[in-house]
């Protein structure tokens, strides 16, 4: 079964520097990316494991695997008595 990447926003960068905060809720200043960082590990209980940075837009993203569902699978053609394609 195919898995598709989710990515959820979930740090911003404070002007000036490495400074950062929860993009969910007011939450103190983190002074280092690393402290960010441990902060949403500890937020998650430890079950987010993978982060995007994004540095130019400033942002951090949890990053999460979902398993896509399989495509349902087409109807089997039906045909006429003559062998033609029959859509009836």
């Amino acid at each position: 079964m195919p898995e598709k990447e989710v990515r959820k926003l979930a740090l911003r960068r404070v002007p000036p520097g490495d400074k950062w905060e929860d993009s969910d809720s007011r939450s103190e200043i983190f002074n280092s990316l690393t402290e960010g960082l441990e902060y949403l590990f500890q937020k998650n209980e430890g079950k987010v494991k993978h982060f995007f940075l994004s540095s130019f837009e400033g942002e951090i993203y949890t990053v999460e695997w979902e398993s896509e569902p399989e495509p349902e699978p087409e109807a089997p053609k039906s045909y006429s008595l003559y062998g033609e394609d029959y859509n009836g």
